[in-house]
């Protein structure tokens, strides 16, 4: 069973390992994207192409209300 800390030192070195990726480094330019938020936004998102249209992802990342 991984303990909370396991799981954030995992997270810590995938950060670490991975910073160097333009996407990530992009994200981190956001103004109020941080390591965390730019994390999970790298992770959720992973491949831009499967979006069509800028619409959709931000369907996906929650930034469109539905009805």
């Amino acid at each position: 069973m991984q303990t909370t800390v396991h799981i954030l030192k995992k997270l810590r070195e995938y950060v670490r390992e991975h910073r160097d990726t333009s996407v990530f480094q992009n994200l981190l330019t956001v103004p109020g994207v941080g390591l965390k938020t730019g994390l999970v936004l790298h992770t959720e998102i992973i491949d831009m192409k499967r979006f069509r249209t800028l619409d959709h992802l931000k369907s996906f990342v929650g930034l469109v209300p539905s009805t």
